[in-house]
């Protein structure tokens, strides 16, 4: 089905799929093909599909997964003005799987996930993106705000547009007539400025030479040029009927979880390195995710949520999933606004990034990067639009601090730096730094402006503030070298009797707490000084597990050496901030 790029005839393989892709368009073949679903889908309704109702749907599914796939336009359709007409043909293919209820049929195939169809996901994820692409998230999620008359004004402005097109080319063609006789019909020698500032001389008649001829500069013969990477920008539907029908569709999509569905196990087989999982479907799945994010971004962002709808959700599962959304807002879109999301992401954008030298996969950078910015800008929305002591508002915030709880090298924060110094405009386009550019500077304005005039969240910021102020303590932690040898032996037998004894023995070396009981206890340990030895005590006025309170572990009696680098602790204490 894909042309191949090494192919001489590249241009005729696309004329001939959209030739193809015309002649379904214009029969009854779809309506055809659909009736051949039915005794497979009440099979599926009961639970009872058998091997060959999979091979059938499998079937169907990928001749529509293919048609849906010829979207490509060339840049010679393009130059000859049919751009538009493959654009309204495109439309007329999606409308009529509408019509035919095949839109309707693959959210019922995605909500019945399991079986046999699970071996599918890759395949309707591919349904899903081509049936996005091209199209514009806003304009899809705004579709249902505009009038009844919406299609008389566009016909009116398109009118409009063509009697001005008309009344210019009237124009241009006096213009001619007059320049042919107000200037001389002999020929002779002249000059003229070019676009350069040089002057070009023409011996010819200046009626016959081409207006284009006289302003191209004279050619300078330079070395070779680098090419700068240009955006090839989408072509959307202007029709209000197809943006209507696929906001319901995305709407249904959502509402019926089996988008949600649908995303975790990708995610899953992805994090798993599947074998069947290439680069390019992360790239799809990456896509789609993105359109979904900013279609709920641009939902949410005209139409405001109900905002008491959710206040009287609060915090008080311990054991549940803090990162895990359950609203509005972002539940529908929850498989793929969770932590383990944001980390698959960041963690691939990364890695393509240090091997960028090699592979030159900017595609796929450019798809991590601009699933991240909705990412973020989506987070940021609750944040603005829902109330501080919603679920979905301190789910926010939790993963926000989360992504930005790692100031070092490695990162986020850091690694939008060096995305920008390193930014190619010979071949990335200028849209990715546009958007690596809004992203860095939507994660400023959140994290510096957007929870001020809070309580809780200034808390909550404090929190991270105390815990940035602590990693910055274990960057600067004092070295115990052998001057210090003596020094601990004596302190050792002043404590030795003590069931603090390493942190006593480092509360003495060093007040600010940049000596840890951790390094003590390796310290003893290469001293040949043993501790007496304890069991753990377990008092009833004094909490057995991490006190939430506590950001640091040293204060609870044990350090592990997990808590430094994790911010599972940071959740915790969130979480026990006063609404």
């Amino acid at each position: 089905m894909p042309i191949e790029p090494s192919s001489n005839d590249i241009s005729d393989q696309i004329e001939y799929l959209w030739r193809f892709k015309s002649s379904i368009t214009c029969s009854d073949i779809v309506a055809v093909i659909v009736s051949l679903l039915e005794s497979p889908l009440e099979n599926l309704e009961r639970d009872a599909l058998t091997e060959d109702d999979w091979k059938l749907v499998q079937l169907i599914l990928t001749l529509f997964r293919n048609i849906l796939a010829i979207q490509e336009i060339s840049l010679q359709q393009k130059a000859g003005g049919t751009a538009s007409h493959f654009i309204s043909l495109r439309d007329k293919f999606l409308e009529l799987l509408f019509r035919e209820n095949v839109m309707d049929l693959i959210i019922v195939i995605t909500q019945h996930f399991g079986g046999y169809l699970r071996n599918d996901n890759l395949l309707l994820l591919d349904i899903f993106h081509y049936a996005f692409m091209g199209q514009e998230p806003e304009l899809v999620a705004k579709a249902h705000l505009k009038g009844p008359k919406a299609d008389e004004n566009s016909k009116a402005s398109l009118n409009s547009l063509k009697s001005i097109m008309e009344e210019e080319e009237e124009k241009r063609k006096l213009s001619r007539v007059r320049n042919l006789v107000r200037h001389s019909h002999f020929i002779g020698t002249f000059s003229r400025l070019t676009m350069d500032g040089s002057k070009a001389v023409f011996n010819a008649k200046p009626t016959s030479v081409s207006r284009d001829t006289l302003i191209k500069p004279h050619k300078v013969h330079r070395g070779p040029t680098k090419k700068i990477a240009w955006d090839h920008g989408i072509l959307p539907s202007s029709k209000d009927e197809i943006l209507k029908l696929l906001h319901d569709f995305v709407n249904h999509f959502l509402s019926g979880g089996g988008y949600n569905v649908l995303m975790q196990l990708l995610r899953e087989d992805i994090e798993k390195e599947h074998h069947s999982v290439q680069q390019s479907d992360v790239i799809v799945f990456f896509q789609v995710a993105q359109f979904v994010t900013s279609f709920q971004y641009y939902k949410f962002f005209t139409f405001k949520p109900n905002i008491g709808a959710d206040t009287s959700e609060v915090l008080d599962d311990a054991h549940a999933d803090k990162t895990h959304f359950g609203g509005d807002m972002c539940g529908p879109i929850a498989a793929s606004m969770n932590e383990s999301m944001f980390q698959l992401v960041f963690s691939h954008w990364r890695n393509t990034f240090e091997g960028l030298k090699e592979t030159h996969n900017f595609k796929f950078l450019s798809a991590a990067g601009s699933l991240m910015k909705n990412m973020i800008c989506m987070l940021d929305l609750v944040l603005t639009v829902l109330p501080e002591d919603s679920k979905e508002s301190q789910t926010a915030r939790i993963l926000l601090y989360k992504l930005f709880y790692d100031q070092t090298d490695q990162g986020l924060t850091q690694f939008l730096l060096n995305l920008l110094k390193s930014f190619d405009t010979h071949k990335q386009a200028k849209s990715s730094e546009e958007e690596i550019g809004e992203l860095k500077g939507n994660t400023s304005s959140t994290l510096d402006g957007g929870f001020d005039g809070q309580e809780s969240n200034n808390n909550a910021k404090k929190a991270v503030e105390h815990a940035s102020e602590r990693v910055a303590k274990i960057k600067k932690r004092i070295v115990l070298g052998s001057e210090l040898d003596e020094k601990i032996r004596n302190l050792y037998e002043k404590f030795k009797d003590s069931q603090d004894c390493s942190q006593l023995i480092a509360e003495d070396l060093d007040s600010d707490g940049r000596v840890s009981s951790l390094q003590v206890s390796k310290k003893l340990k290469q001293l040949g000084l043993k501790r007496a030895s304890r069991k753990r005590l377990r008092r009833a006025d004094v909490p057995s597990s991490f006190d939430p309170d506590k950001l640091d572990g040293e204060k609870n009696g044990v350090e592990t050496v997990g808590t430094l680098g994790d911010s599972n602790d940071l959740e915790k204490t969130l979480l026990s901030q006063p609404a």
